[in-house]
């Protein structure tokens, strides 16, 4: 009987549902306007339009068709892990769920990228910095999801179970 990769299981729901969750946001139809009365201060209110400018453009990219597909992808690779595991073939999953994470790289880089852009629509030096920071942080925090995640399952992948090994000459004088 093969030893059942809890790990498979419990890193497909976490992706499963991080998938799930990018759904509604890369299927989205129309950007939700949202109404802003001007401060009187004409900084603030250049800070805000750029921000919602920003928003917009994000917007802009998760909807788009690239990312679209790339989601598309992520949830058919992850269908395809669940029904390996459902058939016991855990080597196969495995492998599977390697190219699930190398897609989700792939998506992450792919927006981190595309929005490296936006912040030439903040004027201000400081909003432009904070954006930037907080845009390079979060993909960081990705990063290292994404490296927990191919460490965990390449380790479990690529270990070989030990051997033991039966000494022949046991018992001879």
């Amino acid at each position: 009987m093969k030893k059942q990769p809890i790990y498979l299981y419990v890193l497909g729901a976490l992706s499963l549902i991080s998938t799930l969750l990018k759904l509604p946001n890369v299927f989205a139809t129309q950007f939700p306007e949202i109404p802003y009365e001007s401060t009187g201060d004409a900084q603030a209110d250049a800070a805000i339009k750029a921000s919602q400018e920003f928003v917009k453009g994000s917007f802009t990219i998760q909807t788009n068709m690239i990312s679209k597909f790339l989601v598309l992808v992520m949830l058919a690779l992850l269908i395809a892990v669940a029904v390996f595991l459902f058939k016991k073939q855990y080597e196969t999953a495995g492998w599977i769920y390697v190219g699930y994470l190398g897609t989700t790289l792939l998506y992450q880089l792919y927006t981190f990228l595309a929005s490296r852009h936006l912040l030439d629509l903040y004027t201000d030096e400081t909003m432009r910095s904070v954006a930037s920071t907080s845009l390079l942080v979060g993909f960081g925090i990705q990063l290292l999801i994404f490296a927990v995640y191919l460490g965990i399952t390449l380790f479990n992948l690529l270990r070989k179970p030990k051997v033991s090994r039966v000494d022949s000459t046991a018992g001879t004088i």
